[in-house]
């Protein structure tokens, strides 16, 4: 073998089968030891980094919807919504709901709505059948 460096164009050749195709060195182990290659990879780079960018792409899609997720978990140890063994409680205009004075809360009633805290008079929106009242 000839000696090859790192983006040399080479051509392979199979005379029986008629073959014969151009390829890049993207790679080669060389034994200083022995001065001989003890691997050479030819490929395309550009369809490796064609598709590592289509990968970063898709990494970054999913750190996008993991974000969303995370402020949606965030809101909720924050205190806009609140799980309780009643239902899931969402504040309007507070992040907690012993201050606040509008809220949604969805149980075992259906969905209701409050504008006069979590002790006051709520009106169902949604009924236990997702009819609304």
């Amino acid at each position: 073998m000839e000696e090859v460096q790192l983006g040399d164009v080479v051509t392979v050749s199979n005379v029986k089968m008629g073959f014969h195709k151009k390829a890049k060195v993207i790679s080669y182990e060389w034994d200083c030891l022995l001065e001989q290659y003890n691997e050479v990879e030819l490929g395309d780079f550009v369809a490796d980094l064609t598709s590592s960018v289509t990968s970063g792409e898709k990494s970054f899609l999913t750190a996008v919807s993991a974000s969303t997720e995370v402020k949606q978990v965030f809101n909720l140890v924050n205190g806009v919504a609140t799980i309780t063994s009643q239902g899931l409680y969402i504040c309007i205009d507070t992040n907690s709901i012993d201050t606040a004075t509008k809220i949604y809360h969805f149980g075992s009633s259906g969905l209701r709505f409050s504008s006069n805290g979590i002790n006051g008079t709520y009106k169902t929106i949604l009924d236990t059948n997702g009819k609304r009242v």
